[in-house]
């Protein structure tokens, strides 16, 4: 009996990890009627079904964990920062995070989402919508006619279900898992009446979108660095990634950091022209900046020979160039908040200046993300309320 418990339990133990962390049954059947209704056989709809519910749980929000993880948002508030514009169609298509899934079958490649985000705007619904998704897979599944017309005749299961994601989905990952989903799916609906539903999604009135600001068409007066980017633009710390757009969540490299600083403190010209980094060219646009803020002890490079110019900057590095850049000046901050700060770290100094200065109030009240990445909104937002915390009254 005790043997039976413990083979239960390691059941348990190895399945439970496996299984969608969201239930979305009431989707499951609404997909389920939705292929059927586009003339998919009852192996074919299970395969599919299978496929989606290893991806995403049939969860139209489902991001995947860099969005969760990186960003900090839940499903619901990353979906809602994309239909708002917070997260913009390029952040949405990178976030320079590196690849990540959303939605249904996980849609990764730039090409993919952006065509599932386009629909969407031009639907005028939520990127998370349902209906929208599956009218966006039933597009895409028009390039892929020999799969399509296979799904509609399909008698096997188990192939329906490697077709699809074999040619669909295009990967090797959780291939028993997929085929328990599209058998369970089959012996749950197989044969049962389909319930007809409309094809297109649903088309509510448009949200009004906010108005762009600097003339950039993915920064929007709602953004929390409206103002930031309004400032920058016309102090000329900046004039965007292209004439259209800033591109706030793209990755600020180390190069830019310190050529944002140096505009920001007028573009004075370094006075010795000796430059002691082998990957800082004479002739690239930021090796007046960085040969100033070696002069003014704001940096001293990755190493003696090296600034690393493309590398990313990190928010330990932004808030550290930005104190030195004030004269790493001693903070009144008693007590840190932040339990990834530690007495004696680089930035730790820095961290409790950029506090008392309202510069940063961290990721969130207890988190200030030292190693993360630093994007572009987030800089020019350090540098405005820098700006504004030494402007006299």
């Amino acid at each position: 009996m005790k043997k039976r418990i413990l083979a239960l339990l390691l059941v348990l133990v190895l399945v439970l990890p496996l299984l969608p962390a969201k239930a979305y049954s009431s989707n499951e059947s609404i997909i389920w009627n939705y292929l059927k209704a586009q003339g998919f056989s009852d192996a074919g709809t299970a395969g599919v079904i299978g496929n989606i519910q290893a991806e995403s749980g049939c969860s139209p929000i489902n991001a995947q964990q860099h969005a969760n993880n990186i960003l900090g948002l839940t499903d619901e508030e990353f979906t809602a920062a994309v239909d708002s514009g917070e997260i913009s169609r390029e952040g949405f298509l990178s976030m320079s995070f590196g690849q990540y899934g959303y939605g249904l079958v996980q849609w990764t490649s730039p090409d993919r989402k952006g065509g599932l985000y386009d629909l969407a705007k031009s639907r005028g619904v939520s990127i998370g919508d349902l209906a929208l998704q599956l009218e966006y897979i039933m597009k895409e599944l028009e390039s892929y006619s020999a799969l399509k017309n296979y799904l509609k005749s399909a008698t096997d299961v188990t192939e329906a279900c490697d077709q699809f994601r074999q040619t669909y989905e295009v990967t090797s990952a959780d291939i028993s898992r997929r085929r328990e989903y599209a058998a369970a799916a089959y012996q749950k609906y197989a044969g049962t009446a389909v319930t007809p539903i409309t094809t297109a999604a649903p088309v509510p009135t448009p949200t009004p979108q906010p108005a762009t600001v600097a003339g950039f068409h993915d920064v929007f007066e709602n953004n929390y660095f409206a103002n930031s980017v309004i400032w920058a633009v016309q102090k000329g710390i900046t004039t965007g990634t292209s004439k259209t757009k800033f591109s706030p969540n793209a990755t600020c490299t180390r190069a830019q950091m310190v050529t944002f600083l140096w505009r920001a403190n007028g573009s004075p010209a370094p006075a010795d022209e000796v430059n002691p980094f082998q990957d800082v060219p004479g002739e690239k646009y930021y090796a007046p900046a960085v040969l100033w803020a070696v002069e003014q002890g704001i940096t001293t490079g990755t190493s003696q020979s090296h600034f690393s110019p493309d590398k990313d900057c990190t928010r330990g590095q932004a808030v550290t160039f930005l104190w030195r850049s004030n004269g790493s000046p001693e903070s009144t901050v008693t007590q840190n908040p932040f339990a990834d700060v530690k007495s004696g770290s680089y930035c730790y100094n820095a961290v409790l200046w950029a506090i008392q200065q309202g510069v940063t109030t961290g990721k969130n009240s207890t988190q200030f993300d030292p190693d993360g990445v630093c994007t572009r909104a987030q800089v020019v937002t350090f540098l405005y309320r820098d700006h504004a915390s030494r402007a006299p009254e």
